[in-house]
């Protein structure tokens, strides 16, 4: 009796000196992770003609980029697949994947063509055609005021010699004085007119046109840019997964990078952090090591249990893994000394 009572203290001694020391063991647990490829392009329709594309960042979680394509009311939309798209078919950044036709567009563009031509038809008219006519048409103006010109002054010189022999009132010679500098006159207003042509026919008018001719060349220009964006091109590498949704056109899934979401007890997650190792155990059980990249601190409800998500990326082969595949995963925590870890074990 007095040996038992003898172990008893040693016992207890053996235990504070372990405690004591600085012994550190590292925390670990095994929970099944969610395998998601890290990044999803989604082309999906919605309701009224609209088009939505959606990339989706499932490492940060959240939309890294969205886009919306309305059509108007009216118009004849159609989406056509590209015919060497399939399940399991590998896709390059910026591989056409469909093409979506409108028929309003390509409507306005023939309509804004048309507009076009007949715009450029009337410049070169203006520039080429009319202003011909109008150079010919003042340079006989100016022969003409040139002419009268002429005739006029034989005839002031004869009226003049009958004013000096007095056969003519003086009335009728100044009104011939002055018909005849009217008619000079005239002769500087034609050779105005005609250098005024010579410099610019219409030019206002002429401005106008290249005005219009400007803004149809932008709009036919932006409606074909338009045109262009309906050519769906992909925005990542990956793999096309087939969609049983009707509203789902397309989606594709990276290639070779995945994450693996993986809950973490409330009560353990101190002991977890950015940085720890985790292994992966795969089907074939050819283990993959990565580390934790970020712990979100949203908690999540499971089964009336309280969870963390770990999130961990790493890169594979895609024959490896299935998408929203559920897999073993050896989390790695931190040191602890040799009570934390009892502690720690009595919570798992």
């Amino acid at each position: 009796m007095k040996l038992k009572f003898l172990y008893v203290p040693i016992v207890i001694l053996i235990l504070i000196i372990i405690f004591i020391l600085p012994i550190k063991i590292n925390t670990s647990i095994t929970a099944n992770g969610k395998l998601l490829p890290s990044k999803v392009w989604i082309i999906s329709k919605g309701l009224e003609g609209l088009l939505y594309t959606t990339l989706v960042d499932n490492v940060n979680g959240f939309n890294e980029e969205y886009s919306i394509t309305q059509f108007a009311r009216g118009d004849l939309i159609k989406f056509s697949l590209n015919k060497n798209i399939k399940p399991g078919k590998k896709i390059f950044i910026n591989d056409t994947i469909g093409i979506v036709y409108s028929s309003l567009n390509e409507q306005e563009i023939a309509t804004l063509k048309g507009e076009l031509d007949a715009a450029k038809a009337s410049l070169q008219i203006g520039i080429s055609g009319e202003k011909e006519s109008l150079i010919e048409l003042e340079n006989k103006n100016l022969d003409y005021a040139k002419k009268q010109v002429e005739e006029q002054t034989k005839f002031f010189v004869r009226q003049k010699k009958l004013f000096e022999k007095q056969l003519i009132t003086q009335d009728e010679y100044e009104t011939e004085n002055a018909r005849l500098e009217l008619y000079k006159i005239n002769i500087s207003i034609a050779e105005e007119r005609l250098r005024s042509v010579l410099t610019g026919t219409k030019k206002e008018e002429l401005q106008l046109i290249n005005s219009q001719i400007k803004s149809l060349e932008n709009q036919i220009t932006v409606l074909q840019n338009k045109s262009n964006n309906l050519l769906l091109k992909s925005t990542i590498n990956g793999i096309v997964s087939a969609s049983y949704n009707q509203d789902t056109l397309l989606i594709i899934n990276s290639e070779n990078k995945f994450t693996a979401l993986i809950p973490i007890k409330l009560n353990l997650a101190n002991s977890f952090n950015a940085g720890n190792e985790v292994e992966i155990i795969p089907r074939n059980g050819n283990s993959i090591l990565a580390k934790i990249e970020s712990v979100d601190k949203s908690v999540k409800i499971f089964l009336g249990e309280q969870f963390i998500i770990a999130k961990t990326v790493f890169e594979s082969s895609s024959d490896t893994f299935y998408t929203n595949e559920i897999v073993e995963c050896k989390i790695s925590g931190n040191e602890v000394n040799l009570l934390d870890y009892i502690m720690f074990y009595l919570k798992k």
